[in-house]
């Protein structure tokens, strides 16, 4: 039996005030998608409005097929700026993390990202976040992929 697996994965930073044009002058770079505490955002697949609950800058790496984490984070970061400073202060100020949802069709998976890989995270404050999905069948989880945010951003410290 043949085993497919792929993954997305997403650059994000969350604060009650954060306003994502600060973010996209910082870091050189706009987000695939942002938003600011307090507005509307319609679900595509389900139509439900909820109001966010805090601001958000999203920015997503290229699908991969096998799963391959590590060039996921080679492209979101490769684009963005390097200076450890611009980091520490954006860390200190928002609540950044790095998502990753990862699909297994047959039989489950894991997940695996090099030293190098977790030192360029830890070296930024960049939390990590995984979703894993074994044999979904739905491919509008994919296509939707939007994890929702963290509850209370400070919980994440």
């Amino acid at each position: 039996m043949s085993s497919h697996s792929d993954s997305v994965a997403a650059l994000r930073f969350f604060g009650e005030d954060l306003e994502p044009d600060e973010i996209t002058r910082i870091l050189g770079r706009a987000p695939t998608r942002s938003g600011r505490m307090g507005d509307t955002h319609t679900s595509p697949s389900s139509g439900q409005v909820r109001v966010e609950s805090f601001g958000s800058w999203i920015l997503d790496a290229t699908p991969t097929q096998p799963i391959d984490l590590d060039a996921q984070v080679a492209e979101l970061f490769g684009s963005l700026v390097k200076d450890a400073d611009v980091w520490a202060a954006l860390s200190q100020k928002y609540h950044p993390d790095l998502f990753c949802g990862a699909f297994f069709d047959a039989g489950g998976g894991g997940i695996d990202l090099t030293p190098r890989t977790m030192k360029l995270l830890g070296d930024r404050g960049v939390a990590f976040a995984c979703c894993i999905y074994c044999n979904t069948q739905d491919e509008s989880i994919k296509a939707n992929q939007e994890p929702a945010a963290p509850s209370t951003p400070e919980t994440r410290d």
